[in-house]
């Protein structure tokens, strides 16, 4: 009998441990995501983006319809702060009044103490990760609880549908069907780095970004 031939081995598919890791490059390097940023305003005309505007309202909406139930609760609980923002904002005033002022030659710690407070409050997350996986052999634990949550109450449940919407349509502005590795990993960094970004910039979507933050980075 003829002897078969030998079969071309196959190359090596690369593994989630392979892949290169998505630093959060919004935070590392900044001058870069905005170079992309404006790059990708620029690849599309002013029509073209009004549409993609128009596609992300029908899908919102065709969320909105399936879910009437979170939607509800959703306008309710926002609808009441907004009804009574000018009582809330009085309080606030009243409040602020009746404080101490800052000497003049302490206002120079305001910047510094902002800048602290941000700091902590983005790495406390990344802390209690680590704390809880110590414990439980199991990263990102904290993290899909905090989605999970974000996902199913009411007044938070949007948020990740937007968020998710953010990152698809920068992905899939530079990815293409025949996108080497190196350009899925360079706009999953951008998708993720924007999605986060739009998290923080839209009213009522900044704490559950921050607390869910690390599964889009």
């Amino acid at each position: 009998l003829p002897t078969l031939p030998t079969l071309p081995t196959l190359p090596t598919l690369p593994t989630l441990q392979t892949l290169p890791t998505l630093p959060t490059l919004a935070i590392s390097h900044p001058d870069h995501t905005l170079e992309a940023g404006i790059s990708i305003c620029n690849s599309k005309t002013k029509d073209q983006w009004i549409d993609e505007a128009k596609s992300v309202m029908t899908k919102v909406w065709q969320w909105a319809r399936t879910q009437p139930i979170k939607v509800s609760l959703m306008v309710i609980g926002l609808g009441i702060p907004a009804f009574k923002a000018k009582f809330m904002a009085q309080h606030m005033l009243d409040a602020a009044a009746s404080s101490y002022a800052t000497p003049d030659e302490q206002k120079w710690t305001a910047m510094p103490c902002f800048l602290l407070a941000s700091a902590v409050a983005g790495a406390w997350l990344y802390i209690l990760e680590k704390f809880l996986q110590a414990f439980i052999r199991e990263d990102f634990y904290f993290t899909m609880l905090a989605k999970r949550f974000a996902d199913n109450y009411p007044l938070t449940c949007w948020t990740g549908p937007a968020m998710r919407e953010a990152f698809h349509h920068v992905y899939q502005s530079g990815v293409g069907d025949d996108a080497t590795l190196k350009t899925k990993v360079k706009y999953g960094k951008l998708g993720a780095s924007f999605a986060v970004i739009v998290g923080h910039v839209v009213p009522f979507m900044g704490a559950q970004t921050t607390i869910m933050q690390r599964f889009f980075l």
